[in-house]
């Protein structure tokens, strides 16, 4: 299933839920984590993975490019997303109740309402795994991408 614009649910077949970081790292040459990323990137593409995004990690990702590069990239990170065609999954109502509850039962510091999303979306949509360093997944019994 993906959540529609209209909320409503129809078939998924994603494999990959692509998180704010992998993007960034992706993106950002001097994030830390750059290489891994393109690595990882070519891996799933090259294996024919079907990737999908929420609209919570798409608004993230240009937040945080905004902050550590600059507007305009984060203008251009939203153009190309949207020119690409990579599905995104929009936080209907529902999907955002689910994720809060799951926020809120969280004891760890620094927890993400954006990351709870994720967990929310995967198991709905039955996602099997998630391009993400942040090991908040790993505590959900969530496989990474490697």
């Amino acid at each position: 299933m993906v959540i529609a614009d209209r909320g409503e649910e129809v078939g998924s077949n994603f494999d990959v839920l692509i998180d704010s970081d992998a993007f960034v790292a992706g993106i950002l040459p001097k994030d830390s984590l750059h290489d891994s990323a393109t690595t990882l990137w070519e891996k799933i593409k090259q294996a024919g993975r079907q990737v999908v995004a929420t609209s919570w990690v798409i608004l993230e990702t240009a937040t945080v490019l905004s902050y550590r590069d600059g507007q305009a990239l984060a203008r251009q990170f939203l153009e190309q997303t949207e020119q690409s065609g990579l599905p995104i999954i929009h936080m209907t109502e529902a999907l955002q109740q689910e994720a809060a509850h799951l926020f809120v039962s969280q004891h760890q510091r620094g927890t993400s309402m954006i990351d709870c999303g994720n967990v929310i979306v995967m198991r709905r949509l039955q996602i099997s795994e998630i391009f993400s360093f942040d090991k908040f997944y790993k505590r959900h019994n969530l496989l990474s991408v490697e």
